[in-house]
């Protein structure tokens, strides 16, 4: 009895292996994964750090608004602002908005400067950074000169600038915001104008 074998040809057993493998859907959730997981996670991170620097820009701006109002208010010269018994000098105010802006916020790379004048007409705008660099010269936590020589007295015009180097940004090249420094960290600048109120 003569049995006759079927065999394929190599070609079509070549061409057959070739349809099987295009009719796969094995791994195909893990690919699709892989092409899509580097545009999300860019996307994330940019949302995360938008919202991160956002934050701190809010933390400084209500540190300096909340501190300044002792010294729009008198207090800070008289010494009445709350757990003080002296006119608060220039390095506690500056301590003071650090406090008020939350521990989210690094004190050494936060700079304050104070410009009082006796009308609007004399306040001139502050430049923070210089050359890739936070301007040297601002406020230290030391500084005992006292708040009334700095910020002056009774109805006169103040101006105070927080400058602020926010480093998280350097570490995420592609939301880089306001790069001013040679690191590439970013400038959180804010300010606040107010007129010394009469006090006794």
């Amino acid at each position: 009895m003569f049995i006759r074998m079927n065999r394929k040809r190599p070609a079509k057993r070549v061409a057959g292996c070739g349809r099987s493998f295009l009719k796969n859907n094995d791994g195909q959730v893990a690919i699709e994964m892989a092409l899509v997981s580097v545009p999300f996670l860019t996307m994330m991170f940019g949302i995360i750090n938008t919202g991160m620097f956002f934050y701190a820009v809010n933390c400084i701006d209500r540190g300096l608004e909340d501190a300044s109002r002792f010294i729009r208010t008198g207090e800070a010269q008289k010494g009445t602002y709350p757990g003080g018994s002296a006119q608060m000098t220039a390095g506690q105010f500056k301590n003071l908005v650090c406090a008020k802006a939350t521990g989210y916020i690094d004190c050494s790379k936060l700079q304050i400067r104070i410009f009082s004048a006796a009308n609007w007409a004399g306040v001139n705008p502050y430049t923070c950074a210089t050359s890739g660099n936070l301007t040297t010269g601002a406020i230290a936590s030391n500084d005992t000169t006292a708040i009334s020589t700095t910020a002056g007295t009774q109805s006169s015009v103040v101006l105070i600038t927080a400058c602020y180097q926010w480093t998280m940004g350097k570490y995420l090249p592609f939301a880089h915001f306001d790069s001013r420094f040679s690191d590439g960290s970013s400038l959180i600048q804010s300010s606040t104008a107010l007129k010394i109120e009469p006090y006794i």
